[in-house]
């Protein structure tokens, strides 16, 4: 490679790196705002909480939770202990030793008392059908399909960039 088709590649990496640092800022101030917020989002994948929560819906939770505040009827988030899936579930009874939980749409309660140390957040609302995205995306497929994307845009920004200035110098007359 000469001097030439160096300078020539340059400004296009430049660009690209350059409108690649404006969404990945706001997706950091995005995330830090959650982190600092307490505020978390968490897929809903089944249809247990069916009507209130349809399945796959992504629930905004608030992980500042206070536990003794806690009442019948609350929506919660917790680690279920023998798995570790979050679950979302309603809040059907407070006892002194714990909180038991139900899917609206289940016939039975989950069959777990709840300590504080296993609540994770309280829920707040929710975005239908949005959780099925965030699944996929967190799979390594999903993944892979989002940087194949970035990698096909900054190749055809190369590809563009270098048709620009083929055609913008004619060639040398001799």
């Amino acid at each position: 490679m000469d001097k030439e088709q160096i300078t020539e590649s340059t400004p296009t990496v430049c660009k690209f790196f350059r409108a690649a640092a404006v969404p990945i800022l706001v997706f950091l101030v995005i995330y830090g705002f959650f982190l600092l917020s307490g505020l978390r989002l968490c897929p809903n994948t089944t249809g247990s909480m069916a009507p209130t929560i349809p399945a796959y819906s992504l629930c905004l939770i608030d992980t500042h939770v206070d536990y003794d505040s806690l009442q019948v009827g609350d929506i919660v988030v917790y680690d279920r202990p023998y798995d570790h899936i979050q679950v979302v579930h309603r809040i059907i009874a407070v006892l002194p030793d714990g909180i038991i939980t139900k899917g609206d749409a289940n016939p039975v309660d989950d069959g777990i008392l709840l300590t504080e140390g296993d609540i994770y957040g309280v829920y707040l609302g929710h975005i239908p059908g949005v959780g099925r995205i965030v699944n996929i995306i967190r799979t390594p497929v999903g993944i892979g399909f989002i940087l194949a994307i970035v990698v096909l845009l900054f190749i055809s920004d190369v590809r563009s960039q270098q048709k620009k200035s083929k055609d913008s110098n004619p060639p040398d007359e001799q």
